[in-house]
Parts: C-alpha cells; structure tokens; sequence
C-alpha cells in the first residue's frame, strides 16, 4: 500500500503543534545537528591548529557560540511551540464552549417546541368540551399560544376558523325549546354555541387589526361554510393573505368598513341575511366613521352571492378584478365613489330593489350581460344610476334588463354594446358617447333621452325599437359623424331630433 504524503510537510509540527511528537522530540530534532556540527567543528579545529594554542581558543570559542546559538534556538522552538500548545488549548476550550452552548440552545428550542405543541393539543381539545368555561378557556388559551408563537400562529388561525365553519343547526330552531303551556326558552346550548363563536370572532378581528400579531404576515383565513351569528364585525380588518368566506352565512348584519384584504377574497356563494357594508356608512361623526371604505388590493369573488337586505360598497376601492357573476340583491344596493381599478363582471345579476353607481370609476372592461336592474315595486325613480360615472375601457350591457336606467354626465370612453337590451325611461342626457355605442336589436320600453348629449362616433340604432318617445334634443356630434344609424331621416313623430355640430 502506498502512503499518502503529508501534503504540510515534514516540519508540519512547527505550524501546527498537534500534528506529531512532543516539546523535547522537536527540540532534540533541531538541537542534534548544530551540537554534532559543533563537535565535528571543533575536532577539526584541534587537527589543524596543531601546537598554535591561540589558534585552539578562537576554536573553542567558535564552538561555543555555535552550540549557544544552538540553544537560543531551541528556546525559541520551545517557546514557539508552547505558545502554539496554548493556542490551540485556548481554540478547543472556545470551540467546545460553542458546541455546548448550541446544544443548550438546541435542547431547550426541542423542548420548547414539544412543550408547545402539547399546550396546542390540550388547548384543542378543548373546544370539544360541552361546558362553555372549558371552552371559552380554549379559546382564550389558543389565542395567547399565537400571540408567543409564530410557528403555531396559521394552524391556530385554521383551527379557530375551521370550528366556525362546523355544522351548526337552523338558527330559530335552536334559539328556543318548547316550554309548559306553549312558551318557549332560550335553549343553553345555542347560548353556549352562540358566546363561543362571538368570542372567536372578536379576539381574531382585535388581533387582525393594526398592530396586532396576525398582520405581521400574510396569513390565510378560512371561513368556508361558517356561520356567524348575530351581527358580525370585520371592522380595520387586514387580511393580508387570501380570504374564503364561500358558503358563509351571516345570520345578522355584516361589518366590514376599513378593512383590508391583500389577497384574494371570495365570497362565491355567500349570503348576507342582514346588512352588507363593505363602504362607508351614514353615521354620527360622518361618512368615513369606523375606519372608512374596504380596500381590495387582490381579485375579489361575489358569485352567486345573496344580499338579502342592503348591500354598501360606498367609496370602496377594487385594484383587482372583481367577479359578481350571478348575484342577487334583494334591497338597493350602493355602489357610489366606487374605484374598479381593473374588470368588472356583473354577468347575469340581480338588483331586484334598484342600485346606485354614482360617480363610479370603471378602469378596465365591464360586463353587466343579461343582468336586470328592477325598482321593487319601491318610489325609486331609476332601477340603476350611472350617473357622472366613467367608463375609461369598452363596457358590454348585451341582454341587459334596465327597468329604468340614467347615463346621465355618463363618459363612455371605450365604446359600449347595448344589444338586446331592454331600457324603460333611459337617459344618457349630457352623456359624452365615444367609441363604437351599439343599440342593434335593443327596445325602448318607455321614454329615452339623449338631450345634449355628445356622440364622438357613428351610434347605431339599426334595427332598434322604440316604443315611446325618444328625444335626441341638441345632440353634438363630432365631425365625420352622420346621422344616427337606424333612426329615419326625417324621424318619425315619436322621435325628436335637432343635431348640432361639436365645438
């Protein structure tokens, strides 16, 4: 076998003292030569110099110094290597000090997170208790586990959402049980259920609130399928990651003025028993009380949602898209100030109690197709308001049902399509048109207005229906624009036309 070479050297020792050999070995290593080098020398001295006694001193002397320089030398290899001894004694003793000091921190991070899974568990536990102490202390001692520990903090915050989202029976048939002579009494057990679920809710929305622990990072609720009973509050809420409320009920109103939501927020299939408010509200102190409008900085889903009374997105801003597919809305609903900073789809919606989008600003693509704008049989003057609204992108009302609409100061920047729609009593007074505005196939239930509006291009009403008067009163159109496409030249008695040239 063949050895491999030191690749240090043969006096590896001298740099590093732990390779080989002790303080006399290497001492006697460089000793050894000089004093044979001395004695040879001096040998040679009393040969040559014969009977020349002065000659034999300076000999001996030049011997001496040899082997006195001999002797320097090994101090300093003695020394050298004693101070290298120390060194690295004093390295070890370091190293080794870290070490345990690593596998201290090390026993104690292992225990401590056995320790906290443990308090997890118990804790968890005790939400399956029946008696409401031992649940309320679950609860409570849950939420003071997130607080200490980031590690736990998301299974923590699945947990207490997951027990929101278990089963729970119909409201008024557990709310109360029979008594003598057909009197009822609140039942415990929707008393229990019902503080448990309150308690939840408002620790988490304190701590989801600026400041607290659970907007430190981008954590994820899911509320899939829960119930909130009673009036629930969302209030400065920050959801900095995804929220899922699919399939939640709330029972009473819902409050989310100034809350934030970073990440996607679903609400596909929610229903909203009492009052919706995600913008700001009519309260003492004004409109902007209880922190504001709600904030969408992801895509926000509202399909076959259900808005059983009002619904308030006042002055509430939508930087992603935004997906309403299919929602009803059984009162008014307020859209005012409104921010749709991309697209809107309100395809096939129900506003069955009129709604409001004043001073709506829509920056990407709209589509209000096959949706129907109804009154509800209440004093309300127009089922839908656009009012002073922008549409900066192309917009598309095909198959829309508006059982009275205004445009009114409305700015179709990007073109609008409103075939096959239905318009009783529209007004698009003052409106500015531009881009392509098709009415191909729409009818005109009842009277429409285009008084002083301004139309930047070719408008197209071939072949249009109107089944009352129309009023197209000191109408501006932009030069190279003609005639509007399907009204007769001259126009028949139910429809007035004076069309003046734009300035």
């Amino acid at each position: 076998m063949v050895e491999r070479p030191d690749n240090e050297g043969r006096f590896a020792w001298i740099r590093n003292p732990s390779k080989q050999g002790s303080i006399f070995q290497h001492s006697l290593v460089v000793i050894a030569p000089l004093a044979i080098l001395a004695i040879v020398a001096l040998v040679f001295g009393f040969i040559f110099a014969g009977d020349n006694s002065g000659a034999r001193v300076r000999m001996i002397e030049a011997s001496l110094a040899v082997i006195g320089g001999a002797g320097a030398a090994v101090a300093l290899v003695v020394n050298y290597r004693r101070q290298q001894v120390l060194e690295q004694q004093n390295y070890r003793a370091v190293d080794q000090e870290a070490f345990n000091r690593n596998e201290v921190l090390a026993r104690r991070d292992i225990d401590r997170q056995e320790t906290l899974s443990k308090h997890f568990s118990d804790f968890t536990n005790q939400l399956a208790d029946d008696r409401v102490p031992v649940k309320l202390a679950g609860v409570y001692s849950l939420f003071r586990l997130a607080d200490e520990s980031k590690e736990h903090r998301q299974q923590i915050i699945d947990v207490l959402c997951g027990y929101l989202s278990l089963p729970w029976s119909d409201r008024e048939s557990l709310m109360h049980v029979p008594e003598e002579e057909g009197q009822t009494k609140v039942n415990p057990a929707w008393t229990t259920e019902q503080a448990v679920r309150e308690t939840i809710l408002r620790e988490m929305v304190k701590r989801m609130q600026q400041g607290g622990t659970f907007v430190e990072a981008a954590y994820v609720y899911n509320f899939n399928g829960a119930t909130f009973s009673g009036d629930a509050y969302f209030m400065g809420a920050i959801f900095s990651g995804n929220a899922n409320f699919n399939g939640a009920t709330f029972s009473g109103d819902a409050y989310f003025m100034g809350s934030t939501f970073g990440g996607v927020s679903q609400f596909v299939k929610t229903t909203f028993s009492g009052d919706a408010c995600f913008g700001a509200i009519d309260v003492i102190g004004g409109p902007d009380s209880d922190g504001g409008p709600a904030t969408f900085s992801g895509d926000a889903y509202f399909m076959d949602c259900m808005f059983e009374e009002k619904a308030q997105f006042w002055k509430t801003t939508f930087l992603g898209k935004v997906y309403a597919l299919r929602a009803i809305f059984n009162e008014r609903a307020e859209f005012r100030d409104v921010t749709f900073g991309r697209s809107l789809e309100m395809n096939r919606a129900k506003f069955k109690g009129g709604v409001n989008f004043h001073r709506v600003d829509f920056q990407g693509d709209v589509e209000f197709i096959e949706t129907k704008f109804e009154r509800g049989g209440k004093s309300v003057w127009r089922a839908a308001m656009f009012e002073d609204s922008k549409f900066r992108s192309s917009s598309t009302f095909d198959g829309t049902v508006f059982d009275g609409v205004s445009f009114c100061g409305v700015q179709l920047c990007g073109g609008a399509d409103f075939t096959r729609a239905s318009l009783a009593e529209a007004t698009f007074a003052g409106a500015a048109l531009g881009g392509y505005v098709d009415f191909t196939s729409s009818r005109f239930t009842g009277s429409a207005s285009f008084t002083s509006a301004t139309l930047n291009v070719d408008v197209k009403f071939d072949p249009a229906s109107f089944e009352a008067s129309v009023d197209l009163k000191d109408v501006s159109f932009s030069d190279g624009c003609g005639w509007p496409t399907g009204i007769p030249n001259p126009p028949p008695p139910n429809i007035t036309v004076s069309i003046r040239k734009k300035t």
